[in-house]
């Protein structure tokens, strides 16, 4: 498998969402918040952002509309993973992209 970095930037707006103090320099200083970053990281690294929001968006502009669990199946094949890790990563993947439509950050880009 192909592991990649998380970019800094889709690890930032993980982090705000995750309610983290909005402190410079400080990130994912309560347990509960670091947990949630790094089961964020675990998805992302395994399930990159770029590869799966180009999934969704082959997945959401189907027509005849594709077949749910088939879709879950096929990334869980692709990526070995289980399938609530690859509904919650899904889930990760709408939320980055839904804040990226509404607050424009520097240096990430849906490629």
């Amino acid at each position: 498998m192909n592991y990649q970095k998380v970019k800094p930037e889709e690890m930032l707006i993980f982090e705000k969402f995750a309610s983290v103090k909005k402190k410079p320099n400080v990130r994912c200083t309560n347990e509960e918040h670091r947990q949630a970053c790094l089961e964020y990281q675990r998805l992302a690294l395994a399930m990159p952002y770029a590869e799966m929001k180009a999934a969704l968006n082959k997945y959401d502009n189907s027509h005849p509309k594709m077949d749910e669990i088939k879709f879950v199946r096929d990334l869980q094949d692709k990526y070995n993973q289980s399938e609530q890790d690859v509904l919650k990563r899904i889930r990760y993947v709408r939320l980055v992209s839904k804040i990226l439509t509404k607050v424009k950050v520097n240096g990430l880009s849906e490629e």
